[in-house]
């Protein structure tokens, strides 16, 4: 992440130039719109927590090797405290290593089912799963009864969630079709029928090819995307929002903490130049959950720190949020309108 570490807002920070005895903490991600959002996070988190942190900055470049690699690099640096890893693949191999080296890791952005466990039983999931995802999913493709595609990215998690939610609407439609393809290309055979209803399973990239395939592009389909197959960087592809829905965590309210959700996610947008992504607001309550441990036990014991965040609760714009064998709970996965997740007012002063 060597481009986003140059950034002033986050390299100056006084907040992220703590001294020898202060924790130190990895924020891994690959470069790009996730990993400045996750940075955000960790700034604004500690902001306001008051509390003063070294950063290690790791770029897992959304592959699985490099991602176990970076971990045990970590491991060797004496690093006991590791966020991000959004990607589910990247997640999973990276969560082995922490766990079979005692290295704390908070998941903001992973939505693997199978993340927890006694395979890795130092991370802590503080986002839905999957399986919640794909019945989400399942429930509003499999009531209707129009053509339906799924297009869905190899070698990408993408493809894992197209099997799940196969496996549930294939007893349910007669006109359904999957098609794989990748961010580089998707094959559509010439003259197939317009869909009346798209479901996109993948990447962002794949998400903005998909989009500009004119089978899509010029049909009524509704576009039904994955939670990470959405982003902001998706409005340049000039895709039909007014019939866009994206799965993700249900939005009932304005708590995050003990301040207002939009004006944290304003303060987040004057730095980042944009609107956040989706997993800003996990990213923030999973620094700011490790943070108040740190002030309550030693830094230097991660089971009292983990013991002490599985006792904590946290209000949120998803409801009042804890962890349950270590996955979160309290929310609730819904079809949110696209625009109702970049839904924030215009530029404005931030006192």
């Amino acid at each position: 992440m060597d481009a986003l570490a140059g950034h002033s807002w986050f390299t100056d920070c006084p907040h992220l130039k703590g001294t020898s005895e202060d924790p130190c903490l990895a924020v891994c991600e690959s470069e790009g719109e996730n990993a400045a959002d996750l940075m955000a996070a960790v700034r604004l988190g500690l902001e306001d927590e008051g509390r003063r942190i070294r950063v290690r900055l790791g770029d897992d470049q959304r592959d699985p090797l490099t991602a176990k690699i970076l971990a045990d690099t970590l491991k060797m640096e004496g690093i006991r405290y590791v966020v991000g890893h959004f990607g589910s693949l990247t997640a999973r191999a990276a969560s082995v290593v922490y766990g079979q080296n005692e290295m704390l890791y908070l998941a903001p952005g992973s939505s693997d089912p199978g993340l927890c466990g006694t395979h890795a039983p130092t991370t802590l999931q503080f986002f839905g799963t999957d399986t919640e995802q794909v019945e989400c999913l399942a429930a509003i493709a499999g009531a209707s009864d129009v053509p339906t595609v799924i297009f869905a990215e190899r070698n990408n998690y993408g493809a894992i969630l197209a099997g799940a939610l196969l496996e549930l609407l294939l007893p349910k439609l007669a006109r359904l079709q999957v098609i794989y393809g990748s961010r580089h290309g998707v094959a559509v055979q010439r003259g197939a029928t317009k869909p009346g209803m798209v479901i996109i399973l993948g990447s962002r990239e794949f998400a903005q090819r998909v989009c500009r395939l004119s089978v899509v592009k010029n049909s009524s389909a509704e576009l039904l995307f994955s939670d990470d197959s959405f982003s902001p960087s998706l409005l340049t592809a000039d895709i039909p929002l007014a019939r866009s829905r994206v799965a993700f965590l249900e939005r009932i309210g304005d708590s995050l903490i003990d301040r207002s959700a939009m004006h944290v996610c304003l303060r987040a947008r004057q730095l980042l130049g944009r609107p956040p992504g989706p997993y800003f607001e996990t990213s923030y309550i999973a620094i700011r959950a490790l943070s108040r441990e740190w002030s309550s036990v030693s830094v230097a014991d991660i089971f009292r720190v983990q013991d002490g965040i599985l006792r904590q609760s946290w209000p949120s714009p998803f409801g009042t949020l804890s962890l349950s064998n270590s996955r979160l709970v309290g929310h609730r996965w819904s079809l949110i309108p696209a625009s109702g997740l970049l839904d924030l007012p215009p530029d404005e002063q931030v006192a």
